[in-house]
């Protein structure tokens, strides 16, 4: 029976794990699918007499590519589809010949992640039809609906001898040519028709200074398990080893892929790995290391524009000046504020990945301050929540917020919208010790017959206003609806705090008023 398809793949950590995602995906639409790796001494000759329909590999980029990795030692095929893995170029290349689709190449269907690499593509010669926008089949398993498939950090740190209660940073290298010699390096350079002398100097160099960091930070922070991944172009060198037995806590791991050690990992760095994407599809950041600059036609176009740390105190001013900001922000309202960096140990307990995210994304879009303004009385707060505490225990978060209004439809409205809110992120809300609220009444009996007495005692007009607050008068109307209620009192500073003080003179304006007022209360 004959094949339906044959999937090539170079690396076993980096493209198996989606290739066997693909297969799985053939075989469930009824089709016949085998993966084989490229170059396999065993299998040089895998078509025979009967090819596959299709041959679907990643690294069919150019005419060259076909035919020394599929028509000389494979066989002929009709029909191959590249995956296309290397999608990221820099500038040169994007607008160069990197690439550049040619002979046998044109008639491969070459899947693209985006728009932008199709339209490349097509201005190279591709035919829109052998293009198509895909996105990136190494990204699937970094997709929502495969939450949990990969090993969480502790069973990952426990299977590589790794301590799963240190802080685990993940750095991702790329110095492929650090690990090539000058003839080889001058070999690949006639091969490609490029001159990779000094970008291969400048792996080595930053190689060099970037262990030599690692080496003085590892020492001081022997809270931290640093993992060392490296990429598939390069091999274990002596500086790795001799770093590995420096410092114990400096661990040089190939295996797996990269997107299980990103999920892993506490914190990440890199060096211009295209799996910087795979990072942020999997909602995290990293740090980009640049030791020393990289040549302008090398670095790809997804770094463009980035932070680059250099130097530790480079990092320490970019936090001076985020400091600077925030004060400038809150100047006149908070002018003591500061911003302070200091390194802390792993907490002994953490909350999962997805509560945490949720959470932040709940406290993020959660409602706090003004959120109607009277229109019986201009300048009046009438509605309004405040996001007061966020508590934890260690095993469960605590939020509350207190709910404010004159209007007790509008509070109970702002409170189904918050636990409506919070029960998208999967948490509980319970909206407890209300009273309601008290709504101005400008045509009130009691308010005429004291505003009169005011003017009959003093001289002059009182100044009638109301205030966004919580009162006794909200909880006694709701008890007796009908009755007619005015708030007045002494002169108070400072209310609700411990420097809580009253007015002595006022008080006795105060009582002389009351007194007044009763004797001129309106008669229902």
């Amino acid at each position: 029976m004959a094949l339906d398809f044959l999937i090539l793949y170079e690396h076993t950590v980096r493209e198996y794990e989606s290739d066997l995602l693909l297969k799985l995906e053939l075989e469930r639409r009824g089709y016949t699918a085998e993966i084989r790796q490229l170059l396999d001494p065993k299998h040089l000759r895998l078509f025979g007499k009967d090819k596959p329909e299709v041959l679907v590999a990643s690294c069919m980029y150019d005419n060259e590519a076909i035919n020394s990795h599929v028509y000389n030692n494979i066989g002929r095929c009709n029909k191959i589809v590249n995956l296309h893995w290397e999608q990221m170029l820099s500038d040169t290349q994007e607008e160069g010949d990197w690439f550049n689709m040619n002979g046998n190449a044109k008639r491969c269907v070459q899947t693209c992640w985006g728009k932008r690499t199709a339209a490349r593509l097509q201005a190279h010669g591709m035919d829109a039809k052998n293009t198509p926008v895909t996105g990136a089949v190494m990204m699937d398993f970094l997709r929502p609906e495969f939450d949990g498939y990969f090993k969480d950090k502790e069973t990952l740190c426990r299977e590589f001898g790794l301590d799963p209660a240190k802080q685990l940073h993940l750095y991702i290298s790329s110095f492929g040519y650090a690990s090539m010699n000058d003839d080889e390096v001058a070999e690949l350079s006639k091969m490609a028709g490029t001159d990779f002398t000094g970008f291969a100097k400048t792996n080595r160099v930053s190689m060099q200074e970037t262990l030599r960091w690692f080496d003085e930070y590892l020492g001081a922070h022997p809270e931290v398990e640093l993992v060392y991944r490296r990429h598939p172009s390069e091999w274990n060198s002596p500086a790795l080893e001799e770093l590995a037995k420096k410092r114990p806590n400096f661990h040089v791991i190939f295996a797996d892929s990269v997107k299980q050690w990103i999920v892993a990992a506490d914190s990440i760095s890199i060096w211009m790995s295209t799996a910087i994407a795979e990072v942020y599809m999997a909602g995290k950041s990293c740090h980009i290391l640049r030791p020393v600059p990289i040549e302008h036609e090398y670095d790809p176009v997804i770094y463009k524009d980035a932070h680059y740390v250099t130097r530790y105190d480079e990092f320490a001013a970019a936090v001076k000046a985020y400091e600077e900001t925030v004060r400038a922000e809150y100047a006149g309202i908070e002018d003591s504020v500061s911003v302070k960096v200091a390194e802390v140990g792993k907490p002994a307990e953490m909350l999962p990945k997805e509560v945490a995210g949720n959470l932040i994304k709940a406290v993020a879009a959660c409602p706090d301050g003004v959120q109607r303004m009277s229109v019986a009385m201009p300048g009046l707060v009438q509605t309004s929540t405040n996001l007061a505490r966020v508590v934890s225990d260690g095993r469960t978060v605590k939020l509350q917020c207190l709910l404010r209004s004159s209007v007790n439809t509008e509070k109970e409205a702002l409170g189904e919208s918050i636990a409506a809110l919070f029960a998208l992120a999967g948490a509980k809300t319970e909206l407890t010790g209300a009273y309601n609220g008290w709504n101005p009444d400008m045509e009130s009996p009691i308010l005429k017959a004291m505003t009169a007495s005011y003017k009959a005692l003093y001289g002059k007009q009182p100044a009638v206003t109301a205030i966004h607050a919580g009162l006794e008068c909200g909880i006694i109307g709701s008890k007796y609806p009908k009755m007619d209620m005015i708030s007045f009192g002494p002169t108070i500073c400072y209310p609700h705090s411990p420097d809580e003080k009253v007015e002595i003179a006022s008080v006795g304006k105060f009582y002389e008023f009351m007194v007044d007022t009763l004797r001129n209360i309106p008669k229902k």
